[in-house]
């Protein structure tokens, strides 16, 4: 998400753009009129796909190189690597907290925070000399403009109607949202009054095989469907929208947290060992910063 909006800018100031891309990116460009010069598959963990990263940047020769910093990370550290081998310079641009420690091998020679925290664990980090300027959290930029549609605020009008509070939660990783969704029915259970769940699985993990060899999707409902009529999906496009519409937003890390917070909602941080272990594995860090900050609580254990 972060980097469309760059690709855009810089498109608008008259420079040639060219677009190297794998995942669900691929479509959120392409909603903007670009045609990706290569485009990688969904998830290249179950569908490998191969590509020699210095010839393509041999043949556009372009006057700088930006790289987004993807989870599970990819393309943009081989693209990084054909970079710093060529000459070229590499701007490495950051979507959450010590997302920039996922360049494994790339060395970028400047790079984009989006706050004075996320420069900190940067710097700490790496051990090579670099530029980094902080630019601001993408997901408050987008609020800013953002303005839901009428059709999805009728539809949260109406759920809050029928059912009281509502409740988003903002499933990730394939490896500890199951122990998040098992937490928050136990916290459910011990919750009283009215509310609703509204399940949302992030897309590229939702549609991978499981061990039993089910979906994670059909594993979550599995676990949702407990609630009965409770918990619902809510089929749109517009996640930060929901964020901003309803009256909490729980997971373990997600960006959609911030979309709460930064529209006065408030946001729970779900802390399950899975989850905390991933969010060392992908960051460096420890804990999610909104929750140090004291914006965000913290839940480890059932509760109201």
């Amino acid at each position: 998400e972060v980097g469309v909006p760059l690709a855009e800018e810089a498109r608008n100031k008259g420079h040639e753009v060219s677009v190297v891309v794998e995942g669900l990116a691929a479509s959120r460009y392409e909603a903007k009129g670009f045609s990706p010069l290569f485009k990688g598959t969904v998830d290249f963990r179950d569908v490998p796909f191969t590509l020699d990263a210095e010839a393509l940047l041999k043949s556009v020769n372009p006057d700088a190189v930006i790289a987004t910093m993807s989870s599970p990370i990819n393309l943009e550290d081989r693209l990084g690597v054909a970079a710093n081998a060529l000459g070229k310079p590499l701007i490495a641009a950051n979507d959450f907290w010590g997302g920039l420690t996922r360049a494994k091998n790339a060395k970028a020679d400047l790079m984009l925070a989006i706050d004075e925290v996320d420069a900190s664990v940067v710097r700490q980090h790496f051990a090579h000399a670099f530029r980094v300027s902080v630019v601001g959290n993408h997901a408050i930029r987008t609020l800013r403009t953002l303005s839901p549609s009428q059709d999805l605020t009728q539809k949260m009008t109406e759920l809050k109607q029928k059912f009281g509070t509502i409740i988003l939660f903002a499933g990730e990783g394939a490896d500890y949202t199951t122990p998040e969704i098992n937490l928050l029915a136990e916290c459910l259970k011990k919750t009283p009054g009215s509310w609703l769940v509204i399940r949302r699985y992030h897309p590229k993990h939702a549609e991978r095989k499981a061990p039993d060899s089910r979906t994670f999707r059909e594993v979550w409902d599995a676990k949702f469907a407990e609630l009965g009529e409770r918990a619902i999906e809510l089929p749109t496009k517009e996640a930060d929208a929901v964020a901003m519409l309803a009256d909490c937003t729980v997971s373990g890390f997600s960006t959609l947290m911030t979309s709460a917070v930064g529209s006065y909602k408030p946001a729970v941080a779900l802390v399950t060992p899975e989850t905390k272990t991933s969010l060392k594995a992908q960051t460096t860090i420890d804990r999610y910063p909104l929750a140090v900050a004291g914006l965000v609580p913290e839940v480890a254990e059932p509760c109201d």
